[in-house]
C-alpha cells in the first residue's frame, strides 16, 4: 500500500523527535562554604572559584571531587577534624586570605602542589601531621608552623620571599625545611625545633634584616 505525502511527512516528524532541551549550566555556592560531609564535597565539585572555604568534620573526606577548584579569594580554614587524614587539593592555585589549619587529630599529610600564592599560613596543633608541600608557593605574608609534634618535614622549594613573619616552633621531629629560593622574611622565629639541624636553623634566621 501506497502512502500519502502528507503520512510519510508525519512519520518523518515523529522519528525525529524533538530537540534535546539545553543543560543549564551548574550553579556554584557564591558565600561561605563549610564541608562537613561528603556531601558537602559532592556539591562543590566542579566549582572553580569560590569565596571561602572551611572544613570541620568528624569522617574521612574524599577531596578528589575538587580537582577543579583554583581560586579561593578568603580563607581556607581546616579544623578542627578527626576523621580527616590528608588535605589534597590538587588544583588550587591561589588563596586571597590565610590558609589556617589547626585541631585535627589524624591528619598526617598536607598538599598543595600547584599552589603559587596565599596571604599567609597558620599551621598549629596538628597532632598527626608529618609533612607539609608547597612546592609551587612563591610569595606569602606570613608563615607559622608551631607545636605540630610528629611533623618532619616542610617542602618550599619555590617560596621567594616572606613579607612579614616566619615562625618554625615546637615541632619536635622536624628534621628538613627545604628552602633552596628563599631569600628574605621580615622576622623570623626558630626555636625548639629539637632535630632541625643548626645549619638550617641558622640559614632560616639569616633570612631577616
Amino acid at each position: 500500500m501506497r502512502r500519502s505525502p502528507s503520512s510519510l511527512a508525519l512519520v518523518a516528524l515523529v522519528g525525529c523527535g524533538s530537540p534535546p532541551a539545553p543543560v543549564a549550566p551548574r550553579a556554584c555556592p557564591t558565600g561561605a562554604i563549610t564541608l562537613a560531609g561528603q556531601d558537602d564535597v559532592a556539591a562543590l565539585a566542579g566549582c572553580e572559584r569560590i569565596a571561602s572555604l572551611a572544613i570541620r568534620t568528624a569522617e574521612a573526606l574524599d577531596l578528589a571531587p575538587l580537582a577543579s577548584l583554583t581560586a579561593v579569594a578568603g580563607d581556607v580554614s581546616v579544623g578542627p577534624t578527626v576523621g580527616l587524614s590528608e588535605l589534597a587539593l590538587r588544583g588550587l592555585r591561589e588563596v586571597g586570605g590565610t590558609v589556617k589549619i589547626a585541631g585535627n587529630a589524624n591528619l598526617m599529610g598536607v598538599f598543595l602542589p600547584v599552589l603559587v600564592r596565599a596571604g599567609g599560613f597558620d599551621i598549629g596543633g596538628n597532632a598527626a601531621l608529618t609533612t607539609v608541600s608547597l612546592p609551587t608557593l612563591e610569595g606569602t605574608r606570613a608563615l607559622a608552623l608551631a607545636d605540630n609534634p610528629a611533623l618532619e618535614l616542610l617542602d618550599l622549594s619555590r617560596l621567594l620571599a616572606i613579607e612579614q613573619a616566619l615562625v618554625i616552633a615546637d615541632n619536635g621531629k622536624l628534621v628538613l625545611v627545604d628552602f633552596p629560593s628563599l631569600t628574605r622574611a621580615g622576622s623570623v622565629r626558630v626555636e625548639n625545633d629539637k632535630i632541625l639541624p643548626d645549619e638550617q636553623a641558622a640559614a632560616l634566621r639569616k633570612l631577616a634584616p
